[in-house]
């Protein structure tokens, strides 16, 4: 599951950087472990419309790949599979809240949504998500000592709910991935 997640993370940099090849190589490594995936979601009964939903984006990235001419497309069928990764992580237990994780995918949700300029719709829909998660996790995020890093994520959220797509949005979307990388030295 940590190694789908990862792959699947790294594989939008390298859509967006167009760097097909490298990300090909990690989709290869998603596809060899598709099976495996797929009975980790039927042991912990996840739903059928997930199972469909995982082999539905590596079916839809193995098809942008072979393409190569939309790598926001393909970032965004790559961060959905991270958000699958997240559910199913939920079944296994873990140092790092999922809420982190959750925090980490809306992020990156968001700044490809910017970029497209998606100012009604999903990025609406994503926006509002990441506020409900961060309800969740700011209090934990505080216990653990990191009222800082609570402080601008507010700050950010806020920033992003006020703003249209565009560079600022994107600007403090990549903020709050930052400081996931902080929240998540908060658990080690």
């Amino acid at each position: 599951v940590t190694t789908v997640e990862e792959k699947a993370e790294d594989m939008i940099d390298l859509y967006l950087a167009n760097e097909w090849d490298n990300a090909q190589t990690m989709l290869d490594t998603i596809v060899s472990n598709q099976s495996k995936i797929m009975t980790d979601m039927q042991v912990n009964q996840m739903p059928p419309s997930t199972r469909y939903a995982f082999n539905y984006l590596v079916y839809r990235l193995q098809r942008l790949s072979a393409d190569q001419s939309q790598p926001i497309q393909a970032g965004l069928a790559a961060n959905e599979i991270t958000s699958i990764m997240i559910d199913l992580a939920g079944y296994y237990v873990y140092v790092v809240p999922l809420e982190v994780s959750r925090m980490d995918y809306l992020g990156r949700e968001i700044v490809m949504l910017a970029q497209v300029k998606d100012n009604y719709g999903l990025l609406n829909m994503r926006i509002s998500q990441m506020q409900d998660n961060w309800n969740t996790l700011a209090a934990i995020i505080r216990s653990k000592k990191g009222e800082k890093i609570a402080e601008q994520v507010d700050t950010d959220i806020n920033r992003i709910r006020s703003e249209k797509a565009g560079p600022q949005m994107i600007n403090d979307a990549n903020d709050i991935l930052n400081l996931v990388d902080e929240m998540e030295a908060l658990f080690q």
